[in-house]
């Protein structure tokens, strides 16, 4: 943040930036993942961490029509050293990708555990997700 500029007309005003993310398929395969393995997921969080959320239930042909690029709509506010993201504009669609992606590593955390102290002998460990944005 430190590069950035206050408004280029007002300085008074915090900078508005957008940003426009092109989701891969590989984007696609993880968001798919979640949806397959998110009562794990659940248990996962709920257990191992003081995080109060859940990933809402889409459907494989929800994840599919989600469009392959969205807009966020970001201020900077240079005082508070914050970027704050207008989630009030972004579609339920928009909110699970951006939740997908504030949420990748945990996901990746939540698989080194499962593997490592809850699956069960018998059970397949679960894959890290791919590379995606």
């Amino acid at each position: 943040m430190d590069s950035l500029h206050k408004h280029f007309n007002f300085s008074d005003k915090d900078s508005q930036v957008i940003i426009k993310f092109i989701l891969t398929q590989h984007d696609y395969d993880n968001m798919q993942y979640i949806a397959e393995h998110i009562n794990i997921l659940h248990m996962l969080i709920k257990k191992y961490s003081t995080l109060d959320f859940q990933y809402p239930v889409f459907s494989s042909e929800e994840i599919n029509s989600i469009p392959s690029s969205f807009i966020l709509e970001c201020l900077f506010d240079f005082d508070a050293k914050k970027i704050h993201i207008d989630e009030k504009k972004l579609s339920f669609q928009g909110q699970f990708v951006l939740l997908y992606l504030r949420t990748i590593e945990l996901v990746q955390i939540c698989v080194n555990i499962y593997n490592e102290f809850e699956r069960k002998d018998s059970e397949e460990p679960l894959l890290h997700l791919k590379n995606g944005i």
